[in-house]
């Protein structure tokens, strides 16, 4: 029998390869103890396996940090104990009993959080799936309840009262049914209470949302007492606390995926009863510092990143390891990557990140690893140890770098990948996914591989007294990496992360020159020679350089004068001629590169310049001036075609000119060989400005053996394109591929926009390459709303997690925008001049916030195409928020837009006709033609009818694609605008009476205002002075107005008589008997007299049925306190229900239904509503205007809708003032308290 032994063991977190493992057994102490690290990642589960201690017993968490304010709440609002009943209220409406709590203020800071909110979505999904099934069992139970009450009923029974009629428990039993269909579950919201014990700021959080607090488990910030918590033992969701702004914030630290955990135990995972599961430093302590916000799939944010790297200072980090990183369209730029360079050369903190798993075409390495120069960027390699028992193949592959590893070098021209490490790793995740480990792979593992192995030189090196720094760390672990045979350097950088060779390296050579060399070519803005173009490469060029000595900030001035360095040049190419020495002073040099390039065979050329110190060449070079040149190939009858052979993990890279004038291809692939095959498949353009994605096509592909598949691809004239192709690394036999692409081109020779008052347009197209198949279409899917700032304030962030390391103030804008959706609609939101910009973001943060009644239903950051949500139609409103060190900078920010894109229900698209003649006369549309080489054709695009132009306001355009022909596979931006808007006309006042009139409608208008802002001091103070002699018309408006005043004030329930007899006054100021009369005639068209009559009458009308609406509200409050009758109330809704359709006032038909018993009756009509807004998923935003939880738990299904309804309404935040109009303690119900406990 075979048996998995120790060495097998530790390939599940490989250490051998990168001589971890034996650093280790050579060296017990050094192992990382006395290290700390900093991961910048999902965050990192204080209670996960091998997370609790390090290999000296030490808390191997020593810091657990939201950086992105996602589990922020806002406990500013304070309260006292209630002295007779010894609680709280909380924000959630909970009575909060509290423990035997040390706190001499006596004030507690009260707050409230959604549960949902702080779990990632995998999470979510799982415990909605246990809460459904709980429900289900307890539904069942109530089902059959009803069932049984129903076939007892006896046949006859009219006397019966309506609440135990047969039509409504039916009805209790259907809308149970329907209940659990449409329901979704908004989870916990939960309070949480904040004080100071008169040592420390202390938490505790209701996480069993009961209200009861005597047992809760106090919780200070984490680096005071290490302490994490569970929210249950379902979800298994551990979190942890820290409190801001002298207890006005309260940060609750989970994990937004499970990411940062496995990151964090592949640096410094300790397992003392079984080391074969340790991470590479198991001495190492470790930070997390969470950058991946929940609100956006744990994407990161710049605040997120900002607050990190502050942290990791505060903390005296060592390492920063950050698996997180995006495409960029300026490396090197940015704010972020500004102060991440600060970091390192300031604050002497190593930082290594991930160079991406977008490859394996060229420079297609991630922002910050690959394309910031101070940080070291890390590739993903794998062994053949790693293949066996990690991935369980029946063969191993020789050692190689993950087909999909990001590749160098960066658009600037430096490498990009530096070291490369283990690339994947079965390490612990958090205990929420119900698993102890997990398999995880990508250039996300490689990075904190490479970091351990760093923890482990640095906790070496302290031990032992030896000086080192981050450059000396860096070319330590750069000239001693081991190259991995067949691998080109943009793969592997230097090459394989060796820690006892570097470690040896740093004991021979300590740290004794602290300077560093910036390497610049001033001519291209760059680090390094990048040249890929033909233009660039079809003679030879001469090219400066410029090498600068960087100091520490405080070296002393004599030290700069006296430095001088006799730099030893090398070229490590034959083609690449520089000087063979350079004397460098403190102020730098340059020198000129001469760069053969004529002679140079088409594929991609690299090189170095080593400079190093004539004084110490055994070190090495101190610095490397990389050189890439790639000659493309031309193109031949506008096809290229290639056959490859290909071994697992095999590259074939083919650079091509695009042919001018192209646009698209069609690449054909066609495997010739036995067995399936996977393959990496990418064709690479680098554009200047664009991040390399926006020129990517890649695919992963399966093929069979003669199978073809064909695929369409954007291309841009005149710029070269990598064809890369690879065999998947883990797909086994060599296999034998034919590659063929047809370039194909038409170009439009107009530009892509049109205005609705443009009746036709015309645009002609032409065949450039080949004879083409035309046949324009536009097809318009968006409407863009541009919309300006209503307001905005600026000021300093004083909160000491927003403090720069250098004590720098950073200060922040918020402004609002409002906007109204017509109808339901998806919809994102950006800024148009910072779309897509995260790392090369001038800004720090680029949050917008969407919220309706004051609740967030969205947050956009950097980029909005990710973020569509769907949302009823309605008034919205928006915040924005942008930060910066510079207060000058954002105060020129007067105008900034943002821009509201709605995905139409449905495309809009614009005909298009052959002649000028078919278009005005709309006849038949243009058809599929053959356009030849070289030809042009003219084409008429006609405006879009009136009636099929969304309405819009101000500035608003479409916005969709213009495709030239059905093969291409994206279309050109398109733009229609002018739409038409909507108007209201004016009327002035031009007599007396008029005039008169308009200023007693101003007074009402001022009045109106002041019940809109809730001054209702104000408010009965000036309405007392009604004008004498007004019309009726006129003293109902004022009256009506009284009415909402009273109605809305804070004090309503202590003024229901008030409301009443304000009722009563206007029911008796309108005859009512000759309103009736009025609209039971039959009007005469012509009759101008009756026109005017019909206008007050309609007024009279409207303000009658809103007093008895007022009233019969009134009265069934008055009806809870038991001074009216339940028949007087039914009088008034009889009355009303006469006047007007009964569905337009829900709420008191509701409140009829309920106290009459009938829930199952008000159930439906309740569903029916939120149905209707088309927005099931937050029913609080239906304003009944009352608790309706509080009236329907004496029936089962009520009881269940109103638990959900209550979750909803807190999920969203505090109540607003008409949803928490009656506020009652809950009822008991004798069969459904369990029920009441799930929900809760």
């Amino acid at each position: 029998k075979q048996f998995v032994g120790m060495k097998e063991m530790e390939a599940i977190l490989p250490k051998e390869e990168s001589q971890a493992l034996q650093f280790i057994h050579s060296n017990p102490n050094y192992d990382g103890r006395g290290t700390i690290v900093a991961v910048f990642d999902t965050g990192v589960d204080a209670g996960a396996p091998g997370l609790q201690v390090t290999s000296e017993g030490k808390p191997k968490m020593i810091g657990v940090i939201d950086c992105t304010g996602d589990g922020d709440v806002d406990t500013s609002v304070i309260r006292k104990l209630d002295e007779a009943t010894g609680t709280l209220e909380g924000l959630t409406g909970r009575s909060l009993k509290v423990g035997k709590w040390n706190n001499p203020s006596g004030d507690y800071h009260v707050g409230m959080k959604q549960l949902f909110t702080l779990y990632p979505e995998d999470l979510v999904n799982r415990m909605k799936k246990e809460r459904k099934k709980q429900r289900e069992e307890e539904q069942k139970k109530i089902k059959v309840d009803l069932q049984n009450r129903i076939a007892s009923l006896p046949k006859a029974d009219d006397n019966r009262p309506k609440k135990d009629s047969k039509e409504e428990l039916e009805e209790q039993l259907n809308q149970l049914n329907q209940l659990e269909k449409t329901f979704d579950d908004p989870g916990l919201v939960v309070d949480c209470v904040v004080f100071h014990d008169g040592t420390h700021w202390r938490a505790a959080i209701d996480v069993e949302a009961n209200g009861d607090l005597t047992n809760a488990k106090l919780m200070a910030d984490f680096n005071v007492e290490y302490q994490w918590h569970q929210f249950g033992a379902v979800d298994l969701m551990n979190f942890s606390v820290n409190i801001y702004d002298e207890g006005n914030v309260l940060s609750i630290v989970t994990t937004s995926g499970a990411h940062g955990t496995h990151v964090a135990g592949i640096v410094g995972a300790c397992f003392p009863d079984q080391p074969e599961l340790n991470g590479i430093a198991p001495g190492c302590q470790i930070v997390s510092m969470k950058i991946g916000d929940g609100r956006l799939h744990s994407e990161e944010t710049g605040v997120g990143l900002i607050r990190a790297m502050i942290e990791a200072v505060k903390y005296k980090c060592d390492i920063i390891n950050m698996s997180f990183g995006e495409a960029t369209q300026f490396p090197e730029k940015g704010r972020v990557v500004t102060l991440a360079t600060e970091i390192v050369n300031k604050y002497g903190i190593i930082f290594l990140a991930s160079g991406g798993n977008n490859g394996p075409a060229l420079s297609t390495v991630g922002c910050p690893g690959g394309t910031t120069s101070a940080l070291i960027g890390v590739g993903a390699y794998v062994s053949p140890a790693m293949s066996k028992v990690m991935y369980s193949m029946r063969q191993s592959p020789p050692e190689n770098y993950y087909t999909w590893s990001s590749r160098g070098p960066s658009p600037s021209g430096s490498l990009g990948i530096s070291v490369g490490a283990m690339g994947g790793a079965i390490a612990p995740v958090p205990n929420w996914t119900l698993a102890k480990n997990q398999l995880m792979n990508g250039t996300s593992m490689s990075s904190p591989s490479a970091a351990g192995g760093i923890a482990l030189l640095v906790g070496a090196c302290r031990v032992e007294g030896i000086k080192y720094s981050t450059v000396s760390v860096r070319r330590a672990i750069e000239n001693t990496a081991r190259r991995v045979e067949g691998l080109d350097q943009f793969t592997m950088g230097y090459g394989l992360l060796q820690v006892s060779k570097a470690f040896e390296y740093l004991k021979n050579f300590p740290e004794d020159d602290h300077v560093r060399y910036e390497v610049r070519i001033p001519s291209r803005n760059a680090k390094g020679i990048y040249l890929r173009d033909r233009r660039e490469v079809q003679n030879d060029l001469e090219i400066g350089v410029e090498i600068s000595p960087e100091f520490p900030e405080k070296t002393p001035s004599q030290e700069k004068v006296d430095f001088e360095r006799r730099i030893s040049l090398q070229s490590t190419q034959d083609w690449i001629e520089a000087p063979a020495v350079v004397i460098l002073p403190s102020g730098g040099r340059g020198f000129n590169v001469f760069l053969k390039l004529k002679n140079l065979r088409p594929g991609v050329h690299y090189g170095e310049i080593q400079g190093t110190d004539s004084t110490r060449n055994f070190m090495g070079p101190v610095f490397r001036v990389p050189v890439t040149v790639i000659v493309p190939n031309s193109v031949v009858g506008n096809v290229w075609e290639k056959s490859m052979e290909f071994t697992p993990g095999d590259i074939s890279r083919n650079f091509i000119e695009i042919p001018r004038g192209c646009t698209w291809a069609e690449m054909d692939l066609k495997l010739e060989s036995e067995g399936d095959r996977i393959f990496e498949i990418r064709s690479q353009q680098l554009v200047h400005g664009r991040a390399y994605k926006e020129d990517q096509f890649a695919k992963r592909i399966l093929l069979s053996p003669t199978e073809a598949k064909t695929f369409k691809l954007n291309v841009v004239e005149d710029v070269t394109s990598e064809i890369c192709i690879a065999q998947f690394w883990n797909s086994l036999g060599n296999s034998k591929l034919k590659v063929t692409m047809q370039f194909h081109g038409l170009s439009p020779t107009d530009s892509f926009h049109m205005s609705a008052s443009d009746a036709v347009k015309s645009v002609s197209i032409m065949a450039p390459v080949r004879t083409c198949q035309v046949l324009p279409e536009i097809s318009l899917e968006f409407l863009q709303q541009p919309l300006v700032p209503i307001s905005s304030t600026l000021g300093p962030l004083l909160s000491q997690r927003d403090i720069l390391p250098n004590g720098s103030q950073i200060y922040q804008k918020i402004f609002h925008y409002k906007f109204k959706l017509e109808e339901s609609a998806e919809i994102t939101m950006k800024i148009p001049m910072l779309c897509d910009l995260l790392y090369e973001n001038p800004f720090e943060i680029q949050m917008l916030e969407l919220s309706s009644e004051n609740r967030v239903l969205l947050h956009v950051d950097a980029y909005p195409s990710r973020y569509f949500k769907k949302v009823p139609k309605g008034d919205y409103q928006i915040r924005l928020k942008l930060r910066h060190v510079n207060y000058d900078t954002l105060d020129k920010l007067k105008n900034l837009q943002v821009v509201v894109e709605t995905k139409l229900n449905s495309k809009k698209n614009l005909k298009i006709y052959a002649t000028l003649d078919e278009a005005m006369s709309e006849e038949s549309t243009a058809k599929e033609s053959k356009l030849k080489v070289g030809n042009r054709k003219l084409f008429f695009i006609r405006n879009m009818d009136p009636k099929d132009v969304p309405t819009a306001v101000a500035n608003s355009s479409l916005v969709g694609t213009f495709k030239l022909n059905k093969d291409m596979p994206e279309g050109i931006l398109f733009t229609y605008t002018g739409l038409a808007q909507k108007s209201e006309a004016k009327k002035k006042a031009e007599n007396f009476d008029e005039i008169s009139e308009f200023l007693v409608s101003q007074k009402l208008r001022f009045l109106r205002q002041l019940v809109d802002k809730k001054k209702f001091d104000e408010f009965f103070k000036i309405s007392e002075n009604v004008p004498e002699g007004v019309s009726l018309e006129t003293s109902l408006k004022f009256k009506r107005l009284t009415l909402l005043a009273l109605d809305n004030h804070p004090d309503r329930s202590f003024k229901l008589k008030e409301i009443v007899q304000v009722a009563d006054s206007i029911l008796n100021d309108i005859d009512q008997v000759e309103t009736a009369a009025f609209f039971g005639l039959k009007a005469d068209p012509d009759d101008k007299d009756h026109s005017k009559l019909k206008k007050k009458m309609n007024l009279r009308k409207k303000v009658l049925v809103e007093a008895l609406f007022n009233k019969g509200l009134a009265m069934s409050d008055l009806e809870e306190k038991g001074e009216v009758e339940r028949s007087q109330v039914e009088q008034v809704w009889k009355l009303l229900s006469r006047w007007a359709d009964s569905g337009k006032f829900l709420e008191l038909q509701i409140r009829n239904l309920i106290n009459s018993g009938q829930f199952g009756s008000a159930l439906k009509i309740i569903r029916k509503e939120i149905e209707d807004l088309g927005n099931t998923s937050e029913p609080a935003r239906v304003e009944f205007n009352f608790q309706v939880e509080f009236k329907l738990n004496s029936c089962a299904a009520g009881k269940i809708w109103s638990r959900s309804w209550k979750n909803w309404d807190g999920a969203n935040g505090p109540q607003n003032s008409k949803w928490q109009r009656n506020s009652h303690s809950l009822p008991d119900c004798h069969h459904c308290n369990k029920f009441h406990d799930v929900f809760q």
